[in-house]
């Protein structure tokens, strides 16, 4: 990831100028690469997979993109379900991530998340002083393999 955080900043000054079509193609680029990455830094979780998520234009969805690691697609992030509002407070609030160890002991209401095939997830946010432009997440089938550790790398890229 730090040989490629250098090539990611180049290309994201290079957008600048360029037309809102092609600044989204160049941003989805460098997103999928650094989904890509993530994936292998965290080769010590079995099963795990790495997921970005961008909001989209009219900010009341947030959309996955092609996960890196297990093949299995999560569902968007909608504002007004119990799920979506849950994704937008970690978007829109002060915490670097949320970890959640084991969903099977959380308290109701902790997270909306869907729990589809994973027991353990780490969350993020991507995001300015003034705007949230989505989440990272990392999740895992089994319970208790991710950690503070995890959390913190994958803060470091949001």
């Amino acid at each position: 990831m730090e040989n490629n955080l250098p090539a990611l900043l180049e290309l994201a000054a290079g957008t600048v100028s360029e037309s809102k079509t092609e600044r989204g193609r160049a941003a989805q680029s460098a997103f999928e690469r650094v989904l890509s990455d993530l994936r292998n830094a965290f080769d010590d979780v079995a099963d795990v997979r790495v997921v970005g998520f961008t909001v989209d234009d009219d900010g009341n969805a947030m959309t996955p993109l092609p996960p890196a690691g297990r093949h299995v697609r999560p569902h968007p992030f909608v504002r007004g379900t119990a799920r979506g509002d849950k994704a937008f407070e970690v978007l829109e609030g002060a915490a670097p991530y949320v970890i959640i160890e084991d969903l099977a002991k959380t308290t109701p209401g902790t997270w909306a998340g869907t729990g589809e095939g994973y027991s353990t997830f780490i969350t993020a946010p991507i995001r300015s002083s003034k705007d949230g432009f989505g989440l990272l997440t990392i999740d895992a089938p089994k319970p208790g393999s991710l950690d503070a550790r995890h959390a913190s790398t994958l803060a470091l890229c949001g």
